[in-house]
Parts: C-alpha cells; structure tokens; sequence
C-alpha cells in the first residue's frame, strides 16, 4: 500500500470509450465543488478482524473501524507486519485534516447510513458484485444516496 495507478497501456481501451474516466490510486483524494472527498478501496474489516484478540458485535463492527481510523489519523491502522506500507507515500494514509466525505470501498461491511464524525461522513458503498448496492453523493449538497439494483 498505497497503489499506484494501472498503467496508461491498459487503460487506454477504456478511456477511450468513457470521456471522463479518471483512472486513480489508492487512496484517491480528490476536491469536487469544494468538497473533499477521500476513497480507500482496502478490506479493513477483514484484515482487523484477522489481528483483533477482542471480539466486537456484529453491528458495532463498521464503527470500530471509523474510531479506530479517527483515533489513529491514519487510513491503515495495522502494524507494518500485518500490512506492509512503502514508507515514501505514507502522507498519502494520513488525515490530519479531515475530508469532507471519506468513502471505504470494504467488500466485508455495508452500511448504509452516513457515519458522522467531526464534518466528516464515512461511508461504505457496499458490494456491487454481491447484491447490487451502490451509493450516489451529491458534492453540493452533501447528501449521500443508498441504492440497490
């Protein structure tokens, strides 16, 4: 981690057919209208559950991973031996200040409220593949849509 962007070779097909296709990294930081909006495509879930000795009830799991993320400033909260981290783009992990919107793109949690914290909602668009949910943000408004197909 991070993850650089898929090379411009084998993106090309793609962009070509859809005109504003932004072909990004992980974690992607991006300013749309004044909003700051972060995504993080990274199973957190998944790799907590694998390094936490305590057990955590079903639905306080998807706010763990918020406070643990809040309480560290920090997009990867595991050691460096659960997941390693090129310490050259480290920046790119931290949130000394907070987005507006940070979307964690986790396959493992799907909630479908905003998680709110200081101005910043968090929140997880779900699996497309899995069930067909996906979220709509509006950036000027600020409103956050869940949808299933």
């Amino acid at each position: 981690m991070p993850t650089h962007q898929y090379p411009p070779s084998i993106m090309e097909k793609l962009s070509k057919r859809i005109p504003l296709f932004i072909n990004g990294s992980n974690p992607l930081k991006m300013s749309i209208l004044n909003r700051k909006i972060l995504i993080l495509r990274k199973d957190l879930l998944k790799e907590m559950r694998r390094n936490s000795i305590i057990k955590v009830e079903d639905g306080e799991e998807c706010h763990n991973v918020v406070s643990t993320i809040i309480a560290q400033s920090h997009l990867m909260p595991l050691s460096v031996y659960s997941q390693p981290l090129l310490w050259d783009y480290d920046f790119t992990f931290r949130l000394f200040k907070l987005p507006d919107i940070i979307i964690l793109a986790d396959g493992s949690c799907y909630y479908s409220e905003p998680i709110t914290y200081d101005k910043t909602k968090f929140v997880y668009p779900g699996n497309f593949d899995r069930d067909g949910s996906f979220l709509s943000i509006r950036p000027l408004t600020g409103e956050i849509e869940s949808h299933v197909i």
